[in-house]
């Protein structure tokens, strides 16, 4: 897959099948689709409307080339202690650039998931069927957010 390599084409929207080797052969005939299963929409391979149900581990990976307006401002915040030393010199400062970076990392996200829980609280309160669907699932992304927090400062 490619997402942005100086003289190559991106990648475009379609599922791949991962298999190995020796099993290759055995799923070629199979394509990736959409199934109904249960009530659940999955991806499955099918030929001639039978899902897959042999013993070939596979997986499908599925690129849909949706803009995803919630990732426009991501930007890798990471940088590993080789990179760091490179730049840097000796392993101390790495060590101690690399804290501060992660120290910073950590408490961004944490900010970025006290954001989303308090909206998701405003939702929830807003929300009038306390035992609803709609007020569990909500309920239950607020306590995800609240569960993605490492800072007690955030909590």
């Amino acid at each position: 897959m490619r997402f942005s390599t100086g003289g190559m084409p991106t990648d475009i929207a379609r599922s791949m099948v991962v298999c190995t080797n020796e099993d290759a052969n055995e799923l070629s005939a199979y394509q990736a689709q959409v199934v109904n299963l249960g009530g659940n929409n999955k991806m499955r391979l099918v030929k001639d409307g039978q899902v897959y149900n042999g013993n070939a581990p596979y997986l499908i990976v599925n690129i849909d080339g949706a803009e995803k307006t919630s990732l426009e401002s991501f930007s890798p915040t990471l940088a590993s202690n080789s990179i760091l030393k490179s730049f840097y010199g000796g392993s101390d400062k790495t060590e101690e650039v690399s804290k501060v970076l992660l120290d910073a990392v950590t408490l961004y996200n944490d900010l970025a998931y006290k954001n989303k829980a308090d909206k998701q609280k405003t939702k929830l309160d807003n929300i009038k069927d306390k035992t609803g669907d709609d007020f569990k699932s909500a309920e239950a992304l607020y306590n995800a957010y609240l569960a993605n927090i490492q800072n007690n400062v955030f909590k």
